[in-house]
């Protein structure tokens, strides 16, 4: 049994999608927690539609919430954005921050209490062969996707990049103390999990194993590597980098034929 938590923001078909391929490939029990990530938005258009089709693939949603005491922990982290995280209208800053207050308030109030084993699925990931998520894990405390900066003096900054991850939680020390905020680290700038090279310092010894991905396909998306099994990670979801609905809905369209759902 392992528990799986996700969560939806800027693709709402991203929830048919991913629910489907765990029902379809995912073979060994699973409970499933979705988040909706949508609730700040000025239009309430994705936070309606992820509730609806979660609804209808009979899936319970729990809202992100603001929470003032995360929000001014995390804040020290933004000098880069002038220690903002949302706009002045309550929406999120930009997708970097979304994300990252999105995971974090998963993590800190329900992931790492959490006694056994656990997956996190970040929106555009999804399951196109049979799988097992434990079968994988073995004996390790952390299944991670690696991620590294190169501090001014040459060193690496190496932390665990959040789009797709597996925990053993009776085998980490002091989970509630993983922090997976972004931000910057000795004045560098780095991506959603960066804060997480701190908990791998501090506890050496926690048994890793690190997940290989690499890219495929014309769209830039990736394929992630769970021994002979391959997993899809979209890639850019929230469209970060701007590209258009037509780049998009092919993108989708080749993702599809692929998971075959």
């Amino acid at each position: 049994m392992i528990k799986i938590y996700t969560y939806f923001h800027k693709r709402p078909d991203f929830a048919d999608m991913q629910i489907k391929s765990l029902r379809k490939y995912l073979k060994e029990d699973f409970e499933l927690t979705v988040f909706n990530n949508a609730g700040f938005d000025c239009d309430k258009k994705n936070y309606d539609e992820i509730n609806r089709r979660c609804k209808e693939l009979q899936v319970p949603v729990i809202n992100i919430d603001k929470d003032e005491d995360m929000i001014n922990f995390y804040l020290k982290y933004e000098t880069v954005l002038g220690n903002r995280i949302f706009n002045e209208d309550g929406s999120y800053l930009n997708p970097n921050v979304a994300v990252a207050y999105s995971l974090c308030y998963m993590w800190e109030k329900f992931m790492c209490k959490e006694k056994g084993k656990v997956a996190f699925l970040q929106h555009d990931i999804f399951l196109k062969e049979p799988i097992s998520f434990t079968d994988y894990m073995k004996d390790s405390g952390l299944c991670y996707l690696p991620q590294s900066r190169m501090r001014t003096d040459g060193t690496l900054i190496n932390y665990m990049w959040n789009t797709f991850f597996l925990a053993d939680l009776s085998k980490l020390p002091e989970p509630e103390t993983m922090n997976w905020w972004c931000g910057s680290v000795d004045g560098i700038c780095v991506d959603v999990g960066g804060q997480t090279y701190k908990y791998l310092d501090d506890y050496p010894e926690i048994k890793t194993s690190i997940i290989p991905h690499k890219e495929i396909g014309e769209f830039g998306s990736q394929k992630i590597e769970l021994g002979d099994k391959l997993i899809i990670h979209y890639y850019r979801g929230s469209n970060w980098d701007h590209q258009s609905e037509d780049w998009h809905r092919r993108k989708t369209k080749w993702l599809l034929e692929i998971l075959n759902l």
